[in-house]
């Protein structure tokens, strides 16, 4: 695994990170996939300090013209955490397996073809010490975030740069969360004690 950055030893925020600094929760498809790979994962995240929250309970959710949802037990269980924390905590769990090697400050440049074009056969990228080098693989999985090194790919193999699609969809309500106590805006009524999260949509 090549990662740009020089990943931290702890919890530290990485400069250019998205959201790196937002309150973050689990949803509960992702918990139980994290749990399925790491065997007591959410043991290692409340470790690590990371706040678990009773869905229903310890979450009050509010939309616009709508009063807050019932306070009941759900049965589910959450946690929230910064990014930097469960990034940190996956990391910590990945490196425990022999035949896994993360590299940090090793920038991928390209992702190379094979000849024919019809499969990838290694990857380019500059080490620490900013030196070329070239690594066989026989899959690459294209983590950058905005996928320009598979397009570059596919650049290299058809000519051409492929077409990009817009759905036009946008979000009319986007969220908006508050990890702070505070008088929710809906009823003027007082924040109890009990919750942890508030969790409100607004209109756009």
């Amino acid at each position: 695994m090549l990662e740009r950055d020089t990943l931290p030893l702890d919890e530290s925020h990485r400069i250019g990170t998205p959201q790196s600094r937002h309150v973050h929760a689990l949803l509960g498809g992702g918990q139980r996939a994290l749990c399925d790979l790491f065997p007591g994962f959410e043991d290692d995240l409340a470790s690590a300090g990371a706040v678990p929250l009773r869905v229903g309970l310890d979450i009050r959710f509010e939309t616009p013209d709508f009063d807050p949802f019932p306070v009941r037990d759900l049965g589910l269980v959450t946690y929230s955490m910064s990014r930097p924390l469960i990034e940190l905590t996956v990391r910590r769990r990945v490196v425990q397996h022999a035949n896994i090697t993360i590299r940090g400050h090793y920038r991928v440049r390209d992702i190379v073809a094979a000849s024919g074009g019809d499969a990838v056969s290694a990857i380019r990228f500059e080490n620490a010490k900013r030196e070329s080098e070239t690594l066989a693989a026989d899959l690459v999985v294209d983590a950058s975030g905005h996928g320009n090194l598979t397009l570059g790919l596919l650049q290299a193999i058809a000519g051409r740069r492929p077409k990009r699609r817009s759905s036009g969809s946008t979000s009319a309500m986007p969220p908006r969360c508050s990890p702070s106590p505070r008088t929710p805006r809906s009823t003027g009524e007082a924040w109890p004690r009990s919750r942890k999260r508030l969790s409100t949509a607004v209109e756009a």
